[in-house]
């Protein structure tokens, strides 16, 4: 089985407010953005309810354990709402892991864990983020590479594409893995 990861181009100060925030207005503004992508039945499935995570980050309403990791897919929701940018990731769909491990400096977006006090999940999707001064330290880097395989090559320079964006426009990156 394949994965992919996405990587949203974000202003972390814009998602932190939201978080255990407990406005209601806003918590409605963001259930009709979900919905424009999901259905009604979909926003409460019993086996991907999308509606706990979110109700979990934006209230603190108590999660059960089966449904923890949709606080992870809740985030990424929250990353869409706070107009973060989605990434081109094409060349990292349908990877394995061992794809990732092959490309410098990316894993972090993939197993840092989310960059706001939130519940831990040990199920996808795996998230990870870069901040904006990470981005900038390592835009400065950025540095030919030499590695036989032409898609990890494609795959590096997509990855400081991002870094450079996020270091140009003073954002942060996080990257959902699933």
């Amino acid at each position: 089985m394949s994965y992919s990861l996405v990587v949203y181009l974000v202003d972390q100060d814009q998602i932190s407010p939201l978080i255990n925030s407990k406005d209601s207005d806003m918590f409605q503004r963001l259930k009709e953005h979900v919905l424009d992508d999901l259905d009604e039945d979909e926003w409460e499935d019993e086996d991907f309810n999308l509606k706990a995570g979110l109700e979990h980050l934006v209230f603190g309403v108590p999660i059960s354990e089966d449904d923890q990791h949709m606080a992870g897919y809740g985030l990424e929701k929250l990353c869409q709402f706070a107009d973060g940018e989605m990434l081109d990731t094409d060349r990292f769909d349908s990877i394995h892991y061992g794809f990732l491990e092959n490309v410098k400096c990316v894993l972090p977006l993939v197993d840092r864990g989310a960059p706001f006090a939130i519940t831990s999940w040990d199920d996808f999707p795996y998230v990870g983020y870069l901040t904006r001064d990470e981005c900038r330290k390592l835009s400065v880097k950025t540095e030919e590479l030499d590695y036989p395989d032409q898609q990890i090559l494609l795959a590096q320079n997509d990855f400081f594409k991002w870094v450079d964006a996020a270091a140009d426009k003073n954002k942060d990156l996080i990257g959902f893995y699933y």
